[in-house]
Parts: C-alpha cells; sequence; structure tokens
C-alpha cells in the first residue's frame, strides 16, 4: 500500500473511532441527563454544587436500575450493564450507603453545560432514542440478544418502528394546500410498510413470477427476497433521521442507516448477521443507479425485482391518497414515471398490476404537471 493511502486509511480510522466514541458518550449522557430529569424532579432530589462547578445528585442505585428496566424494557443484568459503563465513563459513582452493607448511592456528577448540549443532540423521538441506547449498552457490553433478551428487543424495536411515519412531506403538501386537515387518509408507520406491506405485495409478485413461470422466474432467489422484503427498512428504526422520504433519499442519508443497520448486526448472531446483509445489498443495490441518471440492466434480478416492488408500493400508496382526494401524493406519479416505464418491461408481476392505471397516471401527470404541490 503506498505511504500516502496508508496515511490516509489510519487517518480515516480514526476518525471513525473519535465519532463511535463520541455517539457513545452522547448515549451516556443521554441516560444521565433521563435519570437526572426524571428520577430527580419526580423524587423532589436536590443537586449539591461541587467546588469545580459541576452538580452531584444522589440516588439509590434500586431505583436507578427500576428506572432502567422499566425505561429499557430490558432485564436487571442489562440494567446492570448500563451502570457498570457509566460508571466506567467516570459519570458515575458507587457510594455504599451508610445504613446498609447491601445497597449503595448512585452518585451522578456532571456539568449543567453537558446536560444542556446532550439535550439539543438527542433529537430521536422517544422509542427510538430508547431503542439506540439498548442497542449501544448491548453492545458496548459485548453481549448478543439471547432468548433472554428477545422479547424486551422485540417491544423495544417495534415501538420504534411503529412511532416513525412514512410519508410525510406528501402529507404535509396535502395539508399546506388544504386537500386534507390530516394530510392523508391512511396514516403509515415503517413498522407496517416493512413487516407486512412490503413482505405481502412482494410474494404477491413473486408468486406470480413463478406460477408463470416467466422468464426471470429462474434468476431470482426466493429467499434471499422473502428476508429482504422483512428488513429492508429495519434501519430507519435506529437511525437518527428515521424514515426519509425517498424523493429526499441520497448517499448521505443511506450511509447513516447502514451504520444503524451495523448497531443492530453488532447484537444479533454472525450467522443472522450474515444474512441480513446479503439481503440488505439486494435492498441497497438499484438505487444509487437510479440517482445517477442511469437505469439498472446490469444490476442483478434479485436487486431490480425488489426495487419493482418498492415502486408497485410507491404507486399503490399514491393511488389510494389520490382516490381518497389528497391529490399532492400524485406526485408518486411524476417521480416514479422513468422506472414504472422499465420495469412494466421487465417483470411481468409489475405489469399485471401496474398496467390497468398507466392510463390514468398518464392522465393525472397532463392534468397537474403545473400545480403548486408539484415538487420534483
Amino acid at each position: 500500500m503506498p505511504f500516502e493511502a496508508f496515511c490516509d486509511s489510519k487517518e480515516r480510522r480514526m476518525e471513525e473511532k473519535m465519532a463511535q466514541e463520541e455517539r457513545v458518550l452522547r448515549t451516556h449522557l443521554d441516560i444521565i441527563r433521563e435519570l437526572v430529569e426524571v428520577l430527580c424532579s419526580e423524587k423532589g432530589i436536590n443537586a449539591r454544587e461541587l467546588d469545580d462547578g459541576k452538580l452531584e445528585y444522589k440516588i439509590a442505585d434500586e431505583r436507578v436500575l427500576s428506572f432502567l428496566m422499566r425505561k429499557y424494557k430490558m432485564p436487571r443484568y442489562g440494567a446492570e450493564g448500563i451502570l457498570s459503563h457509566l460508571f466506567m465513563k467516570g459519570l458515575i459513582e458507587f457510594h455504599q450507603s451508610e445504613h446498609s452493607s447491601v445497597w449503595y448511592w448512585i452518585v451522578i456528577k456532571v456539568s449543567g453545560r453537558d446536560l444542556a448540549k446532550n439535550q439539543k443532540i438527542a433529537e430521536a423521538p422517544p422509542a427510538r432514542q430508547a431503542l439506540r441506547n439498548y442497542l449501544f449498552s448491548l453492545r458496548d457490553a459485548g453481549r448478543k440478544i439471547d432468548l433472554a433478551e428477545f422479547t424486551g428487543f422485540c417491544r423495544l424495536f417495534t415501538n420504534s418502528l411503529a412511532e416513525e411515519k412514512r410519508y410525510e412531506l406528501l402529507a404535509g403538501l396535502s395539508r399546506k394546500y388544504n386537500f386534507s386537515e390530516s394530510g392523508e387518509a391512511l396514516p403509515e408507520a415503517v413498522l407496517t410498510h416493512t413487516a407486512f406491506d412490503t413482505p405481502f405485495l412482494g410474494n404477491m409478485m413473486l408468486a406470480l413470477e413463478e406460477d408463470e413461470e416467466t422468464a426471470c422466474c429462474n434468476f431470482l432467489d426466493g429467499r434471499l427476497l422473502q428476508l429482504a422484503f422483512f428488513v429492508h427498512d429495519f434501519a430507519e428504526g435506529i437511525s437518527l433521521k428515521g424514515d426519509v422520504d425517498f424523493v429526499n433519499k441520497n448517499s448521505a442519508i443511506e450511509k447513516e442507516e447502514e451504520e444503524a443497520l451495523e448497531l443492530l448486526l453488532s447484537v444479533v448472531s454472525p450467522a443472522l448477521a450474515k444474512r441480513i446483509r446479503k439481503a440488505t445489498l439486494v435492498v441497497e443495490e438499484v438505487p444509487p443507479i437510479w440517482r445517477r441518471g442511469e437505469t439498472p440492466e446490469k444490476a442483478s434480478w434479485n436487486g431490480q425485482f425488489f426495487n419493482a416492488v418498492e415502486n408497485a408500493g410507491y404507486i399503490s400508496r399514491a393511488l389510494y391518497e389520490v382516490q381518497a382526494g389528497n391529490i399532492p401524493f400524485g406526485n408518486v406519479f411524476f417521480d416514479q414515471q422513468e422506472k414504472v416505464e422499465y420495469y412494466v418491461k421487465k417483470f411481468e408481476s409489475f405489469r399485471a398490476f401496474i398496467e390497468p392505471y398507466l392510463e390514468l397516471m398518464q392522465e393525472f401527470r397532463e392534468k397537474y404537471k403545473n400545480a403548486p404541490w408539484r415538487k420534483q
């Protein structure tokens, strides 16, 4: 390896390490802030100002453990693991109680500036932040999700995916231009989309290809696609940005989602992580090609088929909302036009589902091409 490339690689690794340490610190500070804001405010615990300007909070360890177990839906040893990491980072201290040799006081020493800074940084909604904190605590402890953790993990993950809503951009346009008060007839959570809608639609299209024994049928890996349908938006339940409308997706957002997915994969078994990574490659293969203004003829059959399923899902949602009177959702008919024209010729299943609506979409584009809500 050339010396300059070696130096660049070393510098990049250092930057990644520093960024990782910053994320962990922000997670720890977020837990501290919640302890201070929730436990101390509720129970009237007063802070003692120290000589160095920091504030000292003294809380019984059992109360802290109960709070963490309740807040993050985790077993006791998971909460103890979080406290161990806070202790190693110097954010808390353990002091044995003067009344008992069994339990301890947990002493938090933190500056108001740190708390304020973290309050500004912690932008994720509550359910997603709880999931992130939980995953970071598992990963930092070097632990994997086992049977004891599984139910709690599922609750945190489904809560986060249910909290994140899709199509905020188009719903906002409907509200702005007074098409409906709510902006959409059917608010859709990422949980519904990734765990039910896409897998069901994908299976409908896959079954048609197999039943008709189409030309592409033998090139599609049904097992791999099944997993891709299911996991394709998992990262949106973990990343700070959450769901981003397809028209605003870019490489920076996709990189953040990749990092979020890696956080999840760090706490599952290597075998499962390998399968999910393989399925994710299918999901991520085609979108960058479209963004470059190219068509994906050279992409894998699996990658193209998955992208066709997603495209069909967008069209279905737009048809539903336009029929309900939320006309700005018809932006989808403009934004997805090139993909529709490509996949109609590529996959029999896509053609069978979309062809009955091609004329409708064309008429819509002609009628509303200069509408004020029209967004590229």
